[in-house]
């Protein structure tokens, strides 16, 4: 662009262009031209308003950023250099607000060159760009998952890099996918809308498995919001990886479960499965049975060969039941050296024949102790029958095995006996 001026009234270079005048006055911002050496020769109204009286003749730099001397913002070599129109945003130390300004080389009639500057107020868009930037980078910051998506279509519109990192994709195959094809709540777009449906009417947080990119499956905790934005609907998520949190429930589950010496059920746990059984047994008219096992003579080997020794014999008379009995039956540690199991779909007969080959395999098995001592055991068996014709609960049976049990300990244990009523 160039723009001539009359050499005899250098401050005055918009009259030579009438219309550049009237341009000027009704752009939304400041317009300014000024020498090379910084002299302002033209200023509209926005600036005049800004200084409060016209400022033609004086500095650029001490009117518009209060500065004593020329500015990083004010050098002219590089425009004068370049010969090209020169962009950029600045925050002005006089104000401390954010402008956005277009310099463009002039050349006047005298060959001398002046400079035109386009000065726009940008403070609030270029603080919303900051503080959206700023909000971003905390959000890439975050540990958690935080994506949204697009509550008609499950499309991805928004998701942080912590949502990449976690499920193993790029941003273009994210991109390509729906937030049902990353999780198995949502089998299809209907299951989807059910979703939607709920989050709308309150925000939801649950628990729910996420498919990463190689097929493997993520534990995840879920805050879900319904929001309307410029006509449209989404659903944002907060997603935290409770893997973690996952494996310690799982561990202390099973530690409430299971016994610590034997690896068995516990005996609460052995009660909750036991009266599950009573149940399905009566529901399904099938026959049930339940051994009540007590190692003979156990205090002796306490006594003989020390605790640990008997810890051993704990832990390899429990190893002998799994690898006697059956998957399906439920072996149980109750206390000390006594043990219960149950034998689902086993009558009276079939349960005594269990018992008895229990009973051969144990006393055939030998344990040679730290010390070189071998250890041979027996153990003595009581055993009951449930079935449809003889209701009963899992206590009944208990005491009724224990009765049995205690026949075999009166007379000479290492014996099976079945309660007879």
């Amino acid at each position: 662009m160039s723009f001539f001026t009359d050499p005899n009234k250098v401050t005055e270079p918009a009259l030579c262009m009438p219309d550049f005048s009237a341009l000027a006055q009704a752009f939304n911002g400041i317009i300014y031209i000024c020498s090379q050496d910084y002299r302002i020769q033209y200023m509209n109204d926005k600036l005049r308003e800004r200084t409060g009286y016209d400022a033609t003749g004086e500095y650029c730099y001490k009117i518009l950023h209060g500065c004593d001397d020329v500015c990083p913002w004010c050098n002219n070599d590089r425009l004068f250099r370049e010969q090209k129109p020169i962009q950029y945003q600045l925050r002005s130390p006089k104000d401390d607000r954010w402008y956005n300004i277009i310099n463009t080389p002039i050349c006047n009639t005298d060959g001398s060159f002046s400079k035109q500057s386009l000065i726009t107020d940008i403070n609030k868009s270029y603080l919303s760009r900051e503080e959206l930037s700023q909000l971003q980078s905390l959000i890439n910051q975050s540990n958690d998952a935080i994506f949204i998506l697009d509550a008609d279509t499950s499309s991805f519109v928004y998701f942080n890099e912590k949502t990449l990192s976690s499920l193993g994709y790029s941003t273009a195959e994210l991109m390509s996918l729906r937030g049902i094809d990353i999780s198995k709540s949502f089998v299809d777009m209907p299951a989807w809308h059910a979703h939607v449906a709920g989050v709308r009417k309150q925000s939801s947080l649950f628990e729910a498995e996420h498919i990463r990119k190689d097929g493997s499956h993520i534990p995840v905790e879920i805050n879900a919001s319904y929001v309307s934005f410029q006509k449209r609907n989404f659903i944002v998520s907060v997603v935290r990886d409770i893997t973690d949190r996952k494996i310690l429930e799982h561990e202390l589950r099973r530690q409430a479960q299971c016994d610590y010496l034997t690896g068995l059920d516990s005996r609460r746990h052995f009660i909750e499965r036991g009266e599950e059984e009573v149940e399905r047994t009566l529901r399904y008219g099938h026959p049930m049975s339940l051994l009540m096992l007590d190692i003979d003579c156990f205090k002796n080997i306490n006594d003989t060969h020390g605790h640990h020794a008997g810890d051993i014999t704990l832990q390899m008379f429990a190893a002998h039941c799994r690898e006697a009995l059956r998957e399906i039956d439920i072996i149980g540690r109750l206390g000390g050296e006594e043990f219960a199991v149950i034998l689902p779909e086993t009558d009276g007969k079939g349960a005594f024949e269990v018992a008895e080959r229990l009973r051969q395999f144990i006393a055939s098995q030998t344990m040679t102790t730290e010390t070189g001592a071998s250890i041979s055991l027996t153990v003595s068996i009581g055993l009951t029958t449930l079935t449809v014709d003889r209701k009963a609960n899992l206590d009944t049976l208990l005491r009724q095995a224990d009765e049995a049990l205690y026949r075999v300990k009166c007379s000479g244990r290492n014996r099976v006996f079945a309660f007879s009523g």
